[in-house]
């Protein structure tokens, strides 16, 4: 599959068209959202995000719930602690009262989940074997012979898309408009927090499923782990300079 996080770049070029009217946050929690069943269960298996009635029973609600958990747990912490040209770009989003937001825009909110929904699949009807436009291009048995190896065309479209949706993101992000706020120290804390959760969580899960474990769910298990600590940490670090 394309890398999950490369996914937001089929949505952030209508950025400048829809953004006045529809929820950025929504398209681009919504072009990620199918994924998160790997994530979940910390393996390579999906069952039901990738199928039309997952869209509505799974991607939507998912979709709804990055964005809550982003804006309400992982954002300011996580925006004061990045590096500075970083902050310049992102610290504008720390204005943004989500519940607020959720509220008053709930049909935009959910059309742009759908829409990052569908460019997700879209994306991936290309680049899956089996997937829709693979069978329908006839392209699933075609091979390029790369580096002396005979790899299917839809391998070699997953990863360069990745490539391609990265340098996009990259791209996007250099052009973000800068502000110049003052920057609160990056705390050393936040980050051995976030790594000492990650490590834990990638260690338990390592143990119990050994030996039976792959690449790939190292891979999104050690994601996984991230993202749950990314959402504890700031929970945790506020409990402990309340006592």
């Amino acid at each position: 599959m394309p890398f999950t996080f490369a996914h937001p770049a089929a949505v952030l070029p209508f950025s400048s068209v829809l953004a006045k009217r529809y929820s950025m946050s929504g398209m681009i929690a919504g072009s990620m959202a199918p994924d998160f069943e790997y994530f979940f269960r910390m393996d390579v298996k999906s069952l039901y995000s990738h199928t039309l009635s997952g869209i509505f029973l799974f991607d939507i609600p998912v979709a709804l719930l990055l964005t809550v958990l982003f804006h309400c747990s992982i954002r300011n912490a996580l925006i004061n602690n990045l590096p500075s040209f970083l902050y310049r770009r992102l610290a504008h989003l720390a204005q943004l009262d989500w519940l607020v937001y959720m509220q008053n825009h709930k049909v935009a909110l959910t059309l742009s989940i759908m829409f990052g929904v569908i460019s997700h699949l879209l994306w991936d009807s290309f680049t899956h074997q089996g997937a829709f436009f693979v069978e329908y291009f006839h392209y699933s048995l075609v091979t390029l012979d790369l580096f002396h190896m005979s790899v299917p065309l839809y391998k070699v479209l997953q990863h360069t898309s990745t490539i391609v949706g990265g340098l996009v993101i990259c791209c996007y992000i250099l052009l973000m408009p800068q502000s110049e706020p003052t920057q609160p120290d990056i705390s050393l804390k936040y980050w051995l927090v976030v790594t000492y959760l990650s490590v834990t969580i990638v260690t338990t899960r390592m143990i119990f499923i050994y030996p039976s474990y792959s690449l790939g769910i190292v891979v999104v298990t050690t994601l996984s782990a991230l993202m749950i600590a990314l959402v504890i940490t700031p929970l945790i670090l506020k409990i402990r300079s309340a006592c």
